[in-house]
């Protein structure tokens, strides 16, 4: 688990960065072990991070609050909209469910 212990980022920029390629990239190059990867805790801990002046992170978070939220609206409704398909899907192919 991970604790935002940041004063200048907030948990869904954070989110991004640790989803950034460079990050990724970062850790697999320093994960432990031949057969299973492991993460360190001083992989994480390690890795350098440039933070812009606190002006551009809030014009950066206040496009990004959105855009997320958006995210996971959607999200929301894919789910509801895969639980219907599952619901109905049976039933049209069974015939028990008709289409006019």
């Amino acid at each position: 688990m991970v604790t935002n212990k940041s004063q200048f980022l907030d948990n869904e920029t954070l989110f991004l960065i640790f989803r950034s390629k460079a990050y990724r990239l970062h850790i697999l190059n320093n994960s432990k072990g031949s057969t299973v990867k492991m993460i360190t805790k001083d992989a994480v801990e390690s890795f350098e991070l440039f933070v812009p002046p606190s002006d551009i992170i809030e014009k950066f978070e206040s496009a990004e609050k959105p855009l997320t939220a958006k995210l996971r609206s959607s999200e929301v409704e894919i789910q509801s909209m895969i639980k219907l398909r599952d619901i109905l899907l049976p039933k049209l192919m069974s015939g028990k469910l008709k289409i006019k």
